[in-house]
């Protein structure tokens, strides 16, 4: 990869007269394997002014970056963005992932606030940049806010949103977008699991049973949900009634099943569950950190337990 990445880099150096598409396409190509730093140190190479895809790309490594030079960098693009990229909107939605990727909440709801037609993708930008930076009940706020029919990716953030926020408007929130779910997206499974989680985190385990039938085609991530949601309310036995039903649905359960199998185990104790679990799960998964945490928790739980 490094070495496709050289030979790309020198027939970019033997190009005489470049281009922004061409400073772009190099840039992407940087960031793409993971060298953003270096799509930093091409822009101070730069003998053309940046367009707005060029400038795009930019707040991009910027983001991607995150040390103290490209939060300089991307800091002093923002400047720019008053007087050149002002009706950009992809200027601006990048502009605001860049700052909330930089935790400055503050200067990304004031270039939020520049945007006069925001659209689903802005939204989303900025409740997502909400949420990398724990402030669920701005999305909230924002979801409340909005002018336009949000879309199934805006549903999938506020319903995440409500499981981090439990207070009443958050419930209400969530409830409503679910009896919503037919008109939205009927086959979208993220959406429908994405509610799950939310009812199972207020406590309403029979509304997201229901939920979780309603799922056409249930792989392992609803049943992770399920699961997760019947140990958070106390019933791990239903853990292992679900585990069943997913094998039976021929479906490979992950490191996250087995986590959560373990974490029931430790808090009914049955040895021959334990057992059987264990002697289930993929030997690589051992290596697994938050595998052997719950194995040691499982064991210290029954100290009869021998493997």
């Amino acid at each position: 990869q490094n070495h496709q990445v050289d030979h790309a880099y020198r027939f970019f150096s033997s190009i005489v007269k470049k281009s922004n598409p061409t400073y772009a396409a190099m840039m992407k190509g940087l960031i793409t394997n993971r060298l953003p730093e270096k799509a930093l140190d091409l822009f101070d190479e730069m003998i053309i002014e940046p367009d707005d895809v060029t400038f795009v790309v930019l707040l991009n490594a910027c983001a991607k970056t995150g040390n103290d030079r490209a939060i300089k960098v991307g800091k002093k693009l923002v400047q720019q963005i008053s007087t050149q990229y002002q009706n950009s909107i992809f200027v601006l939605n990048s502009a605001i992932y860049m700052l909330m990727k930089f935790g400055d909440i503050q200067s990304a709801e004031s270039i939020f606030n520049l945007i006069k037609n925001k659209d689903n993708y802005t939204y989303g930008v900025m409740m997502k940049g909400y949420a990398e930076n724990k402030k669920f009940d701005k999305i909230l706020d924002l979801y409340e806010q909005m002018n336009l029919k949000p879309d199934h990716i805006i549903y999938i953030i506020v319903l995440n949103a409500c499981v981090q926020d439990s207070h009443d408007r958050a419930k209400h929130i969530g409830k409503t977008i679910l009896q919503q779910i037919p008109n939205i997206c009927p086959d979208k499974n993220v959406l429908l699991t994405s509610g799950l989680n939310m009812l199972m985190n207020i406590g309403d385990v029979s509304a997201a049973e229901r939920l979780f039938r309603a799922i056409r085609k249930r792989d392992v991530i609803a049943y992770g949900a399920i699961m997760h949601g019947y140990r958070i309310n106390d019933q791990p036995l239903k853990c292992f009634e679900s585990f069943e039903e997913l094998k039976q649905d021929n479906l490979v359960p992950d490191e996250i099943i087995f986590n959560i199998l373990f974490g029931a185990c430790s808090e009914i104790g049955i040895l021959s569950k334990c057992k059987s679990y264990y002697n289930q799960m993929p030997s690589h998964f051992q290596s697994q950190q938050r595998i052997q945490n719950a194995l040691i928790h499982m064991w210290v739980s029954d100290i009869n337990f021998n493997y």
